[in-house]
């Protein structure tokens, strides 16, 4: 952790000022390398910093990219990240196909096929092309997507070492990947039930970039309401994404404000969300329409996470929104039936374990 990088705030003014002068030069006509330079931009902006508008004008600027230069081995895996990046994971999938079938190389997009797989829940297929990628070029990205995946599998210790082996063999300045990999152990870490160690590693990633907006969503969820309550300000005035919104909203009636002003924004922007990107916000919409006590919607959307990415976050997320356990039995079923469920989510395969009949325990 302790590798010196670029101050965050600096680095986020580059990378505002690199999407601007990039905006300049993608216009409609302009090669496709200036168009592809700028939805990776847009994708790396709108990723750490909590910006979904961003997401949909890369997703708009590589559709618009594909009508004006074909539909090629190069624009394909272009458009499949720009998919990716609001979960649409199966149409990613089925562009990176294409994009074979139109000349492309397998091995010139193994991590995005990693992502895809990743996010559909298929795990053993994501690691096979993490753990391979790594070995043909141990950089801290491939080191540290692989310890996301092991960490899902809940192999933690082979985790940790990765994360560490990532961090150790950089030797860049911007504090992105830093950030990154530490946020995402801290993800791993909490989903294990340690908090002490996730609220540590969430507040080194936000040391590295403050404006890391799920970094500080995270360690926001970790701390107390002030202070929470003045990291998610911060957050929101920067962020178009409602969950951090609602997040501030929440905190904000624990501490006593009858009807949070940040509420109807949340509630305004989930909805518009939901009708157009579906799969990007239905988790975090399902929790917000729980919250909010709308059961029905909160049940329609966590149905649909899970049907997309049946993986143990969003089968637990159905079973954690129903009205009553019977409900959700199919998902506590799939939920019971996985090889791993990390500590945080097994109290909900135990609510469900009686009123739908999942037999025994089994031994840890």
């Amino acid at each position: 952790m302790g590798k010196r990088t670029t101050p965050g705030e600096q680095a986020a003014r580059q990378l505002d000022g690199q999407v601007e002068s990039s905006r300049r030069s993608a216009l409609p006509g302009a090669p496709f390398w200036l168009r592809k330079r700028y939805v990776e931009l847009l994708l790396d902006r709108g990723t750490f910093f909590g910006r979904i508008g961003d997401l949909e004008e890369a997703l708009e600027v590589a559709r618009a990219t594909v009508d004006d230069h074909g539909r090629t081995a190069s624009t394909l895996p272009l458009l499949a990240s720009a998919e990716a990046a609001l979960h649409g994971f199966d149409e990613a999938a089925l562009l990176l196909d294409e994009a074979e079938a139109r000349g492309a190389l397998a091995s010139s997009h193994r991590a995005q096929r990693a992502s895809c797989f990743q996010g559909l829940g298929r795990l053993d297929e994501a690691l096979a092309l993490r753990t391979e990628l790594r070995r043909l070029h141990p950089t801290i990205a491939h080191a540290c997507a692989e310890a996301t995946v092991l960490g899902e599998l809940g192999r933690t210790a082979e985790a940790e070492a990765r994360f560490a082996e990532g961090i150790a063999s950089y030797r860049d300045v911007s504090p992105f990947p830093v950030a990154y990999c530490l946020f995402e152990e801290g993800r791993m870490w909490e989903a294990e039930a340690q908090p002490a160690r996730a609220r540590e590693l969430y507040r080194a990633a936000v040391r590295r970039l403050p404006m890391y907006a799920h970094a500080g969503a995270h360690l926001a969820a970790l701390e107390a309401p002030d202070n929470a309550r003045a990291r998610l300000t911060v957050l929101a005035a920067t962020s178009d994404d409602p969950s951090i919104v609602a997040q501030l909203a929440e905190v904000e009636r624990r501490l006593g404000v009858a009807t949070p002003p940040g509420l109807a924004e949340a509630t305004a922007r989930f909805d518009e969300l939901f009708r157009a990107h579906p799969l990007a916000v239905a988790d975090h919409a399902a929790r917000f329409w729980a919250e909010t006590g709308q059961p029905s919607r909160a049940l329609e959307a966590a149905l649909l996470a899970a049907s997309a990415r049946p993986t143990a976050a969003q089968l637990a997320l159905v079973v954690e929104v129903a009205e009553a356990p019977p409900s959700a039995c199919e998902a506590a079923r799939a939920l019971a039936r996985l090889p791993y469920v990390p500590p945080s989510l097994r109290p909900d395969v135990e609510r469900a374990r009686e009123p739908c009949a999942l037999g025994p325990t089994p031994p840890p």
